[in-house]
């Protein structure tokens, strides 16, 4: 799984994650970009991005994981016990979300689901 993190300075700490569902390419593509062009002189703290939260999903471009079927998204807590969703959730969880102040997960349509473009 893609992580990226970006420390400068001890303020507070950021989780942007994307791909939580895997279909969802907008916040992926937009978080791995940021992560080639962020510098650490561009932050103040520390940044945690997850461009491909549910990576398994993420390589195919499914919803889901083609390892176990799991949905990112209806796995949280997690298990760190658990088929291979429900270790991400429990990472997620557990491991990433009590380190940071702010946490940010983009959605958007994904391939399933047809919105009509907005602004």
């Amino acid at each position: 799984m893609p992580v990226v993190s970006i420390q400068n300075g001890s303020h507070q700490s950021g989780l942007v994650m994307a791909g939580n569902h895997s279909d969802e390419y907008e916040g992926q593509v937009t978080l791995s970009r940021l992560a080639r062009s962020l510098e650490a002189d561009d932050i103040s703290g520390h940044l945690v991005l997850l461009p491909m939260s549910n990576y398994p999903a993420a390589r195919p471009g499914r919803r889901t994981s083609p390892i176990d079927e799991g949905n990112l998204n209806r796995n949280f807590p997690g298990d760190l016990r658990g088929t291979i969703t429900q270790m991400i959730a429990h990472m997620i969880e557990e491991e990433l979300r009590p380190e940071v102040h702010l946490l940010v997960d983009l959605h958007s349509g994904g391939s399933s689901l047809m919105y009509l473009p907005s602004t």
